[in-house]
């Protein structure tokens, strides 16, 4: 029960909003704070701080591939990393899934800290305090963008969200 379910009221205002609120906060608005979902919502505005990047999210992770091979790296692709490798509380590297290993003293990981801590590196390589705040924190929701090419114009709309009402 909510304070609008006592009104009759037109919720598709409210739609767009959590909509929007799962865009920059990807979480609920009964989870995100109305301060934080005002402050993105007035910059998105006044810097118009949308938008996509020319030749897709793809260009992004191109451009790091060529930074890296420039700076004489090599960026590996299907390569999943099955272990990040520590030695006298130093990273060392890391072994992929096929047994492969590579030496280096830093190591990126995107795979979120979770996974990090407990799969990737082991929880016996960090202070018990900190692998409590990692135990403790809750993982927000997904997102996921689909683009589809037709070839037939199915409607007029230049843009539609679908929405999940189930559970």
């Amino acid at each position: 029960m909510t304070f609008l379910s006592d009104y009759e009221v037109n919720l598709g205002p409210f739609i767009v909003l959590a909509c929007l609120n799962g865009l920059y906060a990807v979480e609920l608005p009964n989870v995100n704070s109305a301060g934080e979902f005002v402050r993105c919502f007035q910059l998105m505005f006044k810097r118009f701080l949308q938008g996509y990047t020319e030749g897709g999210a793809s260009a992004i992770c191109e451009a790091f591939a060529r930074y890296v091979a420039r700076k004489g790296g090599e960026v590996l692709t299907n390569a999943e990393v099955a272990k990040i490798l520590v030695e006298s509380g130093k990273v060392k590297g890391v072994e992929l899934k096929d047994g492969s290993k590579f030496e280096s003293d830093l190591v990126i990981s995107t795979t979120g800290v979770k996974e990090t801590v407990f799969k990737l590196v082991g929880r016996d390589h960090f202070p018990k305090e900190y692998v409590k705040k990692v135990e403790e924190i809750k993982h927000s929701l997904t997102a996921v963008c689909l683009r589809i090419a037709l070839d037939e114009k199915v409607t007029d709309r230049p843009l539609f969200w679908g929405f999940h009402r189930g559970t």
